[in-house]
């Protein structure tokens, strides 16, 4: 069994802590999303994208600011439009403090923050998720491709 987790860790890199589960009582207990956002920030300062071949590393940076940030970022219009042209750090750390003042005033509680931004594998239903529905098994569906081998071999509940 695996789980497909990418999208999700790209919200919430600390998704696989003992944060927002049934042990927790549903609470966060890892750290907010300006946390991870600051603390990241931080290591891009540390090991500049750019220095590693990724091109427009700040495009890179701000994009994954955007994904932590999200919630925050879909509340202020304003704040999302200046982090979609923020260059530099200082840039991306006056979002986070901005992002920070707006919580406080707020009275924003980490441990109430969810997951917000990746829907793609959520169903309309409370509590039910695509998972939950009728797979199709690999044979039925790429049978004819041949980039799984032979459709013979290519059964089970995947």
């Amino acid at each position: 069994m695996g789980v497909m987790s990418s999208e999700g860790l790209l919200e919430y890199p600390a998704l696989f802590t003992e944060t927002n589960t049934a042990k927790t009582n549903g609470r966060r207990t890892g750290p907010s999303r300006t946390e991870l956002a600051r603390e990241y920030v931080k290591h891009t300062e540390t090991y500049p994208p750019d220095a590693c071949g990724q091109g427009n590393g700040h495009k890179c940076v701000r994009t994954h600011l955007q994904k932590f940030l999200y919630a925050d970022l879909q509340a202020s219009p304003e704040l999302r439009d200046y982090m979609n042209v923020a260059v530099t750090a200082a840039d991306m750390y006056e979002v986070i403090d901005k992002c920070e003042k707006m919580q406080k005033l707020m009275r924003h509680d980490k441990g109430t923050e969810e997951l917000s931004w990746y829907l793609r594998h959520r169903c309309e239903k409370e509590g039910e998720t695509k998972l939950d529905l009728p797979q199709i098994e690999i044979a039925e569906d790429f049978a004819e491709c041949g980039i799984f081998g032979d459709a013979a071999e290519a059964t089970g509940d995947y």
